[in-house]
């Protein structure tokens, strides 16, 4: 197949021309390279990832430790830009909740450092670690009325994720009750209770040792160290928010004129929509941290304490959503696929449910929204026209769908333990591969369709005057 190339001719300017305008044209590969250089931006400078493990070795595999892993989840951003929602709504409600806490804002002003948002966004990236060495296990103080009975305490959690239930206050008892439905030896409860210090530790952990006595102060670290620690760089967040702007101007302009837009440029609409949300709820979250700060116990944790910070940790959304299972064990970083504690609004139908899965929802549903303005946008075929508007009501209702499907499941009678686990995991892989096929057909048919544009898609409008990157 020929392609069809159109190559605009202008004339030299005369001599004595002292200003010259842009050509009331815009090109196949301004519109490509603006388009993607917004997603790469939205994708890329949106992240704030939790603090990572200290990398070893030479300078150069550090570097290319610290590229791959945010490279890796701009992917994951590419693909499903609904979820870093979801994980910035989880973590802007468990740090306002941490902030309200009175018990937090009472040890604050003890330490003199307060107690702000910008503390509970550093705990729950993992900046405190609780450095100390762990007691043996036959050496846990005894806790009244704790009766162990043999499974690991992971195994226990994976049933107890379909186990129908209330919130409980004391630890013990929900130790007990979930013991119920499983049954351990008193040797593996307290191997699993063993946490290998040093951890990482929550703003829930905090408010939790500091209630008990294993922590007697906050460490001395203010809002301005936190501030210091971020490496923030305002100058790109400012090429960011201005690329945007200029896209929605941009749009807005060829709406009013009645021009086409391609369906790459909705698209790169979608994703800066999706970064615009998690930027407002991480205004106050340090970017980029890398270090830190050591807290000492006043004295042993005792084996409720450990089972409780076990407790306390969140689980990941992605082995809970596609697997039904999750890895609860504190460790010296925090995972970035984690529910923050805070963030749970209750239990609705025998589900926990958090502010993540909100956010993944309200993500989802804004972009796959955005996707529907191109509902009758210029396509090269009909059929293509008609998954494009499939795919994009898909991509609103997946997430939705997904947390509908737990909350029958979870209230269907005759569905029970084992056989609700089951039948969810498949229901989950299977709106997951729909939810994966048909993202990669958007994105596949962003490029395809801009070689099959209208001609009035290609004339300009005043707002390429507007300083932009493209």
């Amino acid at each position: 197949m020929t392609a069809n190339i159109f190559q605009p001719e202008c004339t030299t300017p005369p001599e004595g021309t002292n200003f010259v305008k842009a050509p009331l044209l815009r090109s196949t590969l301004s519109i490509l390279w603006s388009s993607l250089l917004t997603i790469f931006l939205c994708t890329w400078s949106v992240q704030h990832l939790a603090i990572p493990a200290r990398p070893r070795g030479s300078k150069l595999n550090r570097m290319w430790t610290s590229f791959w892993r945010k490279f890796k989840w701009m992917g994951f951003n590419l693909l499903a830009p609904e979820f870093m929602v979801g994980k910035a709504l989880g973590e802007f409600v468990a740090a306002h909740v941490s902030f309200r806490c009175e018990n937090m804002a009472h040890h604050g002003r003890l330490s003199g450092t307060g107690w702000t948002r910008a503390h509970a966004f550093y705990a729950n990236m993992g900046g405190f670690i609780l450095d100390g060495e762990p007691a043996q296990p036959d050496s846990y103080p005894a806790q009244p009325g704790l009766n162990p009975a043999p499974a690991p305490f992971r195994s226990m959690r994976k049933k107890h994720m379909w186990m129908a239930q209330d919130e409980w206050d004391d630890v013990e008892e929900y130790y007990q009750e979930v013991v119920k439905a499983s049954g351990a030896t008193d040797e593996t409860i307290l191997l699993e209770a063993a946490i290998h210090f040093p951890v990482a530790i929550n703003s829930a952990h905090l408010c939790l040792l500091l209630e008990t006595g294993a922590i007697t102060e906050l460490p001395g670290v203010t809002a301005d160290d936190i501030n210091d620690m971020s490496k923030e760089d305002f100058v790109i967040k400012l090429v960011v928010l201005g690329q945007v702007l200029w896209l929605v101007i941009e749009l807005v302009v060829r709406k009013i004129k009645g021009l086409h837009t391609t369906q790459l440029e909705i698209t790169a609409l979608a994703f800066a929509a999706c970064t615009f949300i998690t930027y407002l709820l991480w205004l106050e979250k340090p970017k980029d941290a890398t270090r830190q700060t050591p807290i000492h116990a006043a004295r042993e944790l005792t084996l409720n304490e450990r089972i409780s910070m076990i407790h306390h940790v969140g689980e990941s959304f992605i082995d809970v959503g596609l697997f039904g299972t999750t890895n609860v064990k504190p460790g010296p970083v925090v995972r970035n696929d984690r529910y923050t504690e805070e963030g749970g609004f209750g239990w609705i139908w025998s589900r926990p449910l958090y502010a993540e899965d909100l956010g993944f929802a309200l993500g989802g549903i804004v972009f796959g929204a955005i996707h529907c303005i191109a509902w009758n946008f210029a396509f090269p075929t009909d059929l293509e026209r008609l998954l494009w508007r499939i795919s994009s009501v898909i991509t609103a209702a997946a997430i939705p769908a997904l947390y509908a499907g737990q909350f029958i499941l979870s209230s269907t009678a005759g569905i029970t333990g084992q056989h609700q686990n089951t039948a969810y995991i498949a229901f989950a892989w299977s709106i997951c591969f729909i939810y994966i096929s048909i993202r990669l057909f958007l994105i596949a048919e962003v490029f395809h369709s801009l070689f099959y544009s209208p001609p009035d898609t290609f004339q300009a409008t005043w707002s390429t005057s507007i300083p932009h990157v493209a």
